[in-house]
């Protein structure tokens, strides 16, 4: 009695022996999916679980053990059918069993042998019948279905156009006249339509061809992974051109081991601040040890000097405008002249402008002395000056030469002042500040509010 009913229980036993989890992989799955090309992503499963990703556990070993310890192994086989309804012309008390390995079934013409074959066909063949199954002669239209029942089965199944055809097509070979012609008009190859040998043994030729088609994966992963080490390699060594004296600066692909330590060096290293600061002071050591530092140094050392004394002019100019506080003063002056002008309108005749009058009143103070007009004629029309004229005189010697206007002199003089140094900063030219200012500042301080070099002149 042989192990196995086929070849699956032998690719089982096999891959319980190899015991690799790919290998185990590649057989459930011939035994699965036949030979259906491997997908990308089955590609990618099995890759993972070659490297050691991924994890995989087989029933192989477990079900190719229960295969041997079985005494004996029997083969699945149709026992019956029965229980037809509306199907061709076979009558409903029909039952037919097959007993035995052959079963030979003969009678007359329309005795139902054909509509007996057709049931058959409709559990192993997938193509759609050429005529209808229904008993077109019933008069009642009832659903067309019948009973079958297999050896391993525990009750009757029932098939349905529900169902479909070729159900149980690896089960059920069917193989009849027209299907030996057509294999023989067009090519002889029966093994296209039935299967010649129940033992499977396609499988083995199936999973050398998943075998072939893994291994082509597996040289595509290589060839890929190769091209991306020599450029990682060829990069480590240009980022360590700065360390001659580490063994990442001359290793190839074929030497990773001699600067593990370096990477691992590297990927605990979490100070990037320390890293900055010494790799400035590295610099600035270069710089300072050779020739051509030291003469950067001393350009630097004018520059700074010359940038020292641009920065006392701007801080004097700067300080001296802040204390004469511009915008006060502006609005101090404003506000004296309005005074005077209200001052200079309660004494001014209708319709005289106070600033024209006030203009006349210090030429006529160079003439007539307003303070002392007793004795003096008036200026303008010469005539002796009477007591209210006299009176008249002194208010607007008052009024031209009092507080307010010593007030509105000062206003106008720090005014003056403080316009003055306001220019001599807008004169600065920005091309004589070093790098390290802003002279875009200097050029537009209106587009900096958060700067400000005094009170009043921004």
């Amino acid at each position: 009695m042989p192990r196995y009913p086929d070849a699956v229980g032998h690719l089982r036993e096999l891959a319980t022996e190899v015991g690799l989890p790919w290998f185990s992989f590649l057989c459930d799955y011939s035994v699965a999916h036949g030979s259906i090309p491997l997908a990308p992503v089955k590609l990618s499963q099995l890759h993972a679980i070659f490297v050691g990703n991924e994890t995989y556990t087989s029933a192989t070993a477990t079900m190719a053990d229960a295969t041997i310890n079985t005494p004996e192994i029997q083969s699945d086989r149709l026992q019956r059918l029965f229980g037809f309804k509306n199907f061709k012309l076979l009558s409903e008390t029909l039952n037919v069993t097959f007993a035995k390995q052959i079963t030979v079934i003969f009678g007359t013409n329309g005795s139902g042998k054909s509509s007996l074959c057709e049931a058959m066909k409709v559990l192993a063949n997938r193509e759609l019948p050429a005529r209808p199954l229904s008993n077109l002669r019933s008069p009642v239209s009832t659903p067309t279905e019948f009973q079958y029942q297999f050896d391993t089965d525990q009750a009757a199944r029932t098939w349905t156009k529900a169902v479909g055809h070729g159900s149980l097509s690896m089960t059920i070979k069917y193989f009849d006249t027209s299907v030996a012609m057509r294999n023989v008009k067009v090519a002889i190859a029966p093994e296209r339509i039935i299967e010649v040998s129940p033992f499977k043994l396609s499988l083995f030729e199936t999973l050398t061809d998943h075998i072939a088609t893994f291994r082509r994966d597996l040289q595509r992963h290589q060839a890929s992974n190769a091209t991306d080490l020599t450029l990682a390699a060829q990069s480590l060594r240009v980022a360590f051109q700065k360390c001659p004296n580490r063994a990442a600066s001359t290793f190839t692909d074929r030497s990773l081991a001699a600067v593990e330590a370096i990477i691992t060096l590297g990927e605990q290293f979490s100070d990037q601040d320390i890293l900055a600061t010494k790799s400035t002071k590295l610099t600035e050591l270069k710089r300072a040890t050779s020739s051509e530092g030291l003469t950067a140094l001393r350009t630097e050392h004018r520059d700074l000097e010359s940038l020292m004394s641009l920065l006392n002019n701007v801080h004097k100019l700067a300080t001296s405008g802040w204390a004469l506080n511009l915008a006060q003063t502006a609005s101090s002056l404003v506000e004296k002249r309005m005074e005077q002008r209200a001052l200079a309108e309660a004494f001014l005749p209708k319709g005289v402008d106070p600033e024209t009058f006030m203009a006349l009143l210090e030429i006529t103070s160079t003439v007539c002395p307003l303070a002392e007009a007793e004795g003096h004629s008036c200026p303008l029309c010469q005539r002796e000056l009477r007591e209210h004229e006299i009176t008249l005189f002194r208010k607007y010697h008052d009024l031209l030469n009092g507080l307010l206007e010593r007030d509105i002199e000062t206003l106008e003089a720090s005014s003056q002042k403080a316009q003055e140094y306001l220019k001599a900063l807008s004169e600065l030219d920005s091309a004589e500040f070093s790098p390290w200012l802003m002279p875009q500042f200097l050029q537009n301080p209106s587009e900096y509010p958060g700067v400000c070099i005094g009170r009043g002149l921004t």
